[in-house]
């Protein structure tokens, strides 16, 4: 038994020592460089965004590279331009109920709903006011999309990493100056 671990201990040793031999030849011996990729980031210029925006919006988020805004954008101005159309729908049909009311005809599409005229007026006043209000809405969202798209711009450049911090390290200066030894802070962002 022990002269078998004597064995197998000889050939373990001379199979390493074998696997340690250093001597390469010089013709076969290929080294591959790694590939590097860069990634080309393109300019991003603030007046193309937004000019883009104000041509048709959304675009401005989607040049910008923000593709997930663009649909946001679409949301909100379809909701707006859904609220102008309802609430213009319901006026004009108010409007119209209104004056069939004062032509002293009693039969109008809100007979037995609304009882009088001032209450017709009063609910077509309101729809005016929400339509109103609706296209205030769609004006406000259509120029927001475009600071949006021009702050988001300007805004590319901007190094935004988990590393926020300041740090001081001592510093010491070339001796090679006529004073022997300076001594400073070395600030780093």
């Amino acid at each position: 038994m022990r002269i078998g671990f004597i064995i197998s201990i000889s050939l373990f040793i001379g199979v390493v020592g074998f696997a340690q031999q250093t001597e390469l030849d010089s013709a076969t011996l290929k080294v591959e460089k790694p590939a590097i990729k860069v990634k080309i980031k393109k300019e991003v210029i603030p007046k193309r965004a937004a000019l883009y925006s104000l041509i048709f919006p959304g675009a401005g988020q989607i040049y910008n590279g923000k593709l997930w805004k663009a649909p946001i954008v679409y949301g909100a101005m379809g909701t707006t331009i859904y609220l102008i159309t309802y609430n213009r729908d319901f006026y004009k049909r108010l409007q119209d109920a209104y004056v069939i009311r004062l032509a002293g005809v009693e039969e109008d599409e809100y007979t037995g709903i609304i009882s009088s005229a001032d209450g017709i007026k009063s609910a077509r006043d309101s729809f005016r006011k929400n339509m109103e209000l609706a296209y205030f809405g769609t004006a406000a969202i259509y120029l927001l999309q475009v600071i949006e798209a021009y702050v988001d711009a300007h805004l590319q450049g901007f190094d935004v990493n988990d590393d926020l911090s300041l740090h001081f390290f001592p510093q010491i200066q070339d001796i090679s100056d006529p004073v022997p030894i300076k001594i400073g802070l070395f600030l780093s962002l």
